[in-house]
């Protein structure tokens, strides 16, 4: 459930009612494909969080495109709760296979496909 919001800058996620408000001025395709992946990391159990932390941290020692997002994004330093949010946002269906199912409903089912903006 998608709204636009003007209380939200630039957006929110109730991740466990799958809610999204988004700020008008900021409804556009990067954010919301951000908050749906938050949406996603909500699906994953304690486990698979973890998993997905040290599948992480072991692909920045060799996945170029990985590193070069974590250099050039802080914003994915914060947790990975933001971490697993932007790697969706800007690369996507380009990230590591290994990666792809911390995704559920997103690059590995049928849904959004960030990378060209469709959802």
């Amino acid at each position: 459930d998608i709204k636009l919001s003007k209380d939200y800058k630039p957006a929110a996620t109730i991740a466990q009612l799958g809610q999204v408000f988004i700020h008008p001025e900021w409804a556009n395709v990067g954010v919301l494909c951000h908050e749906a992946c938050h949406v996603s990391y909500s699906l994953l159990s304690i486990e698979q969080k973890a998993a997905f932390v040290n599948e992480y941290k072991r692909l920045l020692l060799t996945d170029k495109m990985l590193n070069f997002l974590y250099k050039t994004k802080p914003y994915m330093k914060q947790n990975s709760i933001e971490a697993h949010a932007e790697i969706g946002r800007y690369i996507g269906q380009y990230m590591a296979q290994t990666l792809k199912p911390f995704y559920p409903r997103l690059f590995e089912d049928v849904g959004v496909n960030c990378q060209y903006g469709t959802i």
